[in-house]
């Protein structure tokens, strides 16, 4: 399972799905210069129209763990 269907299949067990989203920042810190492809602002507009998406976080890090541990 991968994709959509892994965030769908995440917001069965809880009341609510969270999810995180690297920022440009931190995307590029991970892949480079040239990254990301979609800005953030429209990544995650794509994710909070999915009607089991309940919130989406932006988190600057290279990895989520801080996000996470909050």
């Amino acid at each position: 399972m991968w994709g959509i269907s892994v965030l769908e299949e995440s917001q069965k067990p809880g009341d609510i799905l969270v999810v995180g989203l690297n920022t440009d920042r931190s995307v590029r810190q991970i892949k480079g210069e040239k990254r990301p492809i979609v800005p953030q602002d429209e990544r995650a507009e794509v994710l909070a129209a999915m009607e089991f998406v309940d919130y989406v976080v932006l988190f600057d890090e290279p990895d989520p763990f801080a996000l996470i541990e909050t």
